[in-house]
C-alpha cells in the first residue's frame, strides 16, 4: 500500500489499505494511509479522510501522516 500511495496509486493504495483495516482494525497506521490516499484533493473523500485519521489517532498511530493531512 506504501508503494501505490507513492507511485501515487491512491485507489490501489485505498483498497490496500481497506484491507488491512478489514483484517486487522485496530491497526492504526492502515488507517492513517487510507486517510492519506482519501485526502488528495482528487475524490471528493475529505470526509472520509478526516474520520480515518482520527481513526488513526485515537488507535494510537503517532505518524506524521495521522496529524500532517488533518
Amino acid at each position: 500500500a506504501h508503494k501505490a500511495v507513492e507511485e501515487p496509486d491512491y485507489e490501489s493504495a485505498e483498497t490496500l489499505a481497506t484491507e488491512a483495516i478489514r483484517l486487522d482494525p485496530n491497526n492504526g497506521r492502515a488507517y492513517a494511509l487510507r486517510g492519506r490516499c482519501r485526502c488528495n484533493g482528487i475524490s471528493g473523500k475529505d470526509t472520509l479522510a478526516i474520520e480515518d485519521l482520527k481513526k488513526a489517532i485515537e488507535l494510537g498511530e503517532r505518524s506524521q501522516d495521522s496529524y500532517e493531512y488533518l
